[in-house]
């Protein structure tokens, strides 16, 4: 388990490295809608490399994928985000249970919908810190009912 959390950092390291390195590359900076194509890309194949490095506690599967939304959110924006967002979800398909994977997929979904919603009065009021953790939070807030089905025995971590 420590093996594979410590995975999960690295590829999420790695993928700000690889960002950075596209965007800021050289003397000419590289505009995100230009090559939205490969930002898309990049962050797909990241959020890929988190769930084949993801771990399992009593059925229930856990990686670094929200951090890996919130982070591309803030700094790459909805226009990158969401569509990694579906293909990372559909991906999600060849890993495992197919009823956690079609749950997932309507989890990231309302995700993308309160994103639309609320994120923009978020970034116009806060600093990029408040944006990410408000995302990491939502993240987690909205797959905490998810993993609880999940787990057969929940009382005692509830408790």
């Amino acid at each position: 388990m420590f093996v594979n959390v410590l995975a999960n950092m690295v590829v999420i390291f790695l993928d700000i490295y690889v960002v950075w390195r596209m965007r800021y590359s050289g003397t000419n900076r590289k505009s995100i809608i230009e090559d939205r194509n490969l930002f898309i890309l990049a962050q797909t194949i990241t959020g890929i490399c988190l769930l084949a490095f993801s771990f399992t506690v009593d059925g229930v599967r856990f990686d670094f994928r929200g951090v890996l939304f919130a982070y591309s959110m803030v700094y790459l924006g909805k226009e990158i985000t969401f569509p990694t967002i579906v293909l990372v979800a559909i991906s999600r398909f060849f890993f495992g249970d197919l009823t956690v994977s079609v749950v997932g997929l309507g989890v990231l979904l309302v995700f993308i919908l309160v994103n639309m919603r609320f994120f923009q009065r978020i970034q116009e009021r806060f600093s990029t810190l408040v944006q990410m953790w408000f995302l990491a939070v939502l993240t987690i807030v909205l797959y905490m009912p998810l993993a609880l089905l999940k787990i057969d025995n929940a009382w005692p971590i509830l408790r």
